[in-house]
């Protein structure tokens, strides 16, 4: 392990070894990636997904160590190293751990927005002109937080908590509005009105 750690300074934070790769992630955003005792050329690839999208894609080749320093949070990436599509190794979770599902933020190029006057529910999610895709958590909130007599929802855009729970999601005229227990707010973009 000393070999390893001495890929990338500072303090180990955490790390696997699987199928012979060995991926350690450390201080300052920093991260590693050892293949040992290879001696004969092997092109593998290292993905980092960041809050569940693709933020780095890169190739190297596996007989010297692979080191890079990323401008986001590890704590919140998913690294994966691959040789084809098989999927050799992989460090961190999927944003929100088990409450994250892939439907939640938009896979790839996305070209479709929402018609106006859809709601959720009953449609799954919605599209915004900005391709970011809004849906409910799964988690039921308290009483005290939800419209009377409704259930009601962690209102997410891209995955992410937006910081409001509401019943309702719409979609009117371009703008995204929710019904919370305060009654309908509009996201002007950086914040609800």
């Amino acid at each position: 392990m000393n070999a390893v750690a001495d890929v990338v300074a500072g303090k180990s934070e955490s790390w696997i070894h699987k199928n012979g790769v060995t991926i350690l992630r450390t201080e300052n955003n920093r991260f590693g990636i050892v293949v040992p005792n290879q001696r004969t050329p092997r092109v593998l690839c290292v993905e980092v997904d960041y809050l569940g999208r693709c933020y780095k894609r890169d190739l190297f080749n596996c007989i010297m160590p692979y080191r890079d320093q990323l401008d986001v949070n590890l704590d919140e990436c998913m690294i994966r190293v691959k040789e084809g599509e098989t999927v050799l190794a992989e460090l961190g979770a999927q944003p929100q751990g088990h409450l994250y599902q892939p439907w939640m933020v938009v896979q790839g190029e996305q070209g479709h927005v929402t018609e106006n006057y859809i709601s959720v529910p009953p449609a799954l999610h919605l599209t915004d002109s900005a391709g970011q895709r809004w849906t409910f958590g799964f988690i039921t909130a308290e009483k005290e937080q939800s419209p009377q007599g409704e259930f009601a929802f962690e209102v997410l855009r891209d995955g992410i908590g937006m910081g409001e729970i509401a019943s309702r999601l719409e979609l009117r005229n371009g703008v995204v509005r929710v019904f919370t227990r305060h009654g309908w707010k509009r996201w002007l973009g950086r914040e609800w009105s």
